[in-house]
């Protein structure tokens, strides 16, 4: 496995990126496609 790591899983239209799993606060984000926000969304 190698770090870090992105997923595609096209039967169900989720998405994976993983980051270091090894640090005490690893950073993981699983969604579905959808939508695409702005760089700028929700910001001030």
């Amino acid at each position: 496995m190698e770090q870090p790591e992105i997923g595609e899983y096209p039967d169900s239209g989720k998405l994976l990126a993983e980051g270091s799993r090894s640090s005490a606060t690893p950073f993981e984000v699983i969604d579905r496609r959808g939508k695409i926000l702005d760089y700028w969304d929700g910001e001030p």
